[in-house]
């Protein structure tokens, strides 16, 4: 079931710390997306206990984290790793959230438009407009993020995740977000003179 790899700390510095391991010696295990680190002490029948917890399913993965930011971006949420299961997974709401990179090009043409939806859409009780730095942070791994932006909507109630492949103009999020969302999406009109 496992493949075991000793790594040289030098050579593999980026992949290690992309593990959560702060410094060697150290154990994790690498599946798929999701990561686990052990903390115990390096004992046989500690280690061993905790690959039996993996194969139990009962270990907590790993998930990188910038920290908790004092502000949001306008009326956009600023998701991080520490937060991202309280706010996007909050089955409460329908949360649309775009896993981005701060030196992507498209992702830099996409914020006001971003922006705009969110200003938009603030009077629809339980719907967030979400963005979270994923160069900083690890997407969980049901989140499959393979380019920038990736957007997904989380739907309220059952957090069905449902990936968002449309333009990337405010009509068309408007539009996805009537059709998919499990809450009223109320816009904000413009005032008549």
């Amino acid at each position: 079931q496992f493949s075991f790899v000793y790594c040289d700390s030098d050579e593999f510095e980026s992949e290690i710390e992309s593990l959560g391991v702060s410094k060697p010696p150290a154990l994790a295990i690498w599946a798929g997306r999701a990561k686990y680190v052990y903390s115990g002490k390096m004992k046989v029948a500690s280690m061993q206990q905790w690959v039996q917890e993996y194969l139990a399913g009962s270990l907590k993965a790993f998930l990188k984290s910038a920290p908790v930011p004092d502000e949001d971006d306008g009326d956009v949420r600023i998701i991080v790793g520490s937060t991202f299961e309280d706010i996007v997974m909050n089955p409460e709401d329908d949360v649309l959230i775009e896993f981005y990179a701060p030196w992507c090009g498209h992702c830099q043409q996409l914020q006001p438009k971003y922006r705009k939806l969110a200003k938009k859409v603030k009077n629809s009780d339980h719907l967030v407009i979400a963005k979270m730095d994923a160069t900083e942070n690890d997407p969980p791994a049901d989140f499959n993020v393979e380019g920038f932006p990736t957007l997904y909507l989380v739907t309220a109630g059952n957090n069905q995740i449902v990936p968002y492949d449309g333009q990337r103009e405010v009509p068309d999020f408007l539009k996805f977000l009537k059709a998919n969302a499990r809450n009223p999406v109320k816009t904000k009109s413009k005032r008549k003179k």
